[in-house]
C-alpha cells in the first residue's frame, strides 16, 4: 500500500529576497536556511526525508559513491575515493552548491548536489546536478524526490539553468530529467573510458527562470 510523507519546510517564505545567493561568490555569507528545502514524497516502500547533508552522512555517501565507482558507469571515477577526499568535497560546498541527502529510517539512501559549470563569474547563475542513490533503494522514486528538491533550492537561491551530464546508457537518468523538464542538448560520442569500454555522455538542461 502507496505510503505518502509530506515533508515541507518553506521554501518560498524563507528565501524570499535572496535570489543573489546563485551570483556570489563561494563561502558568501549569505545563508540558505535548512527550512528552505521541501519536497513531497511519493513513495512505494521508503518512507524518505529530504534534508540537507551533515558531515555525519559522509560515510554513507563515500560508500553509495565508490559502489557506483566499482560496479556502474554513471561515473568515470575509477578509483574509490577515501574518507579524506570526501570530507574535502563536502567542504568545498556551500550555500551556493547545496548538498542534500535523502534519508529512510535513518539511513541515507541517496544523496544530490549541485556544482558550477565554470569559475568564470560568466557562468555563476548555471549549476551542474549530481544525484547518486544505494542500490538498494533504486527504483522506488528516490532520485525523483531528490531532483525535485534539487531544483527547489537551485530556484531559490537564483539559478537559472541547470545542467546534467548523464552517460547515455542510463536511461533511468535520462528519463528522470525528461520528468523533470530537462531536453537534450547534444551527445559527446566515445568521450569516456571504464571497464573496457568507451562510453558516451548526454547533456541535458533546465532553463528555471
Amino acid at each position: 500500500m502507496p505510503l505518502t510523507e509530506v515533508v515541507t519546510e518553506g521554501i518560498l517564505e524563507h528565501l524570499s529576497g535572496r535570489r543573489q545567493v546563485a551570483g556570489n561568490v563561494r563561502n558568501s555569507s549569505e545563508t540558505v536556511p535548512k527550512q528552505a528545502l521541501s519536497t513531497v514524497a511519493r513513495m512505494s516502500a521508503l518512507r524518505l526525508a529530504i534534508r540537507r547533508c551533515r558531515v555525519e552522512d559522509l560515510p554513507a555517501i563515500l560508500r553509495i559513491y565508490n559502489d557506483e565507482i566499482e560496479t556502474g558507469v554513471s561515473t568515470w571515477d575509477e578509483a574509490p575515493w577515501t574518507p579524506e577526499q570526501r570530507e574535502a568535497w563536502f567542504a568545498g560546498h556551500d550555500d551556493s552548491t547545496p548538498v542534500l541527502v535523502a534519508e529512510s529510517g535513518g539511513e541515507v539512501v541517496g544523496f544530490a548536489y549541485l556544482t558550477f559549470m565554470s569559475a568564470k563569474s560568466g557562468w555563476r547563475f548555471t549549476r551542474e546536478d549530481t544525484i547518486y542513490i544505494d542500490p538498494g533503494a533504486r527504483g522506488q522514486g528516490v532520485g525523483d524526490q531528490l531532483l525535485g528538491a534539487l531544483l527547489e533550492a537551485a530556484r531559490a537561491i537564483g539559478v537559472h539553468l541547470v545542467v546534467a551530464s548523464i552517460t547515455s546508457s542510463n536511461t533511468a537518468s535520462l528519463e528522470l530529467h525528461r520528468k523533470h523538464g530537462f531536453e537534450e542538448i547534444g551527445t559527446l560520442r566515445s568521450a569516456g573510458f571504464k571497464f573496457g569500454e568507451w562510453l558516451d555522455t548526454t547533456y541535458m538542461q533546465r532553463v528555471l527562470d
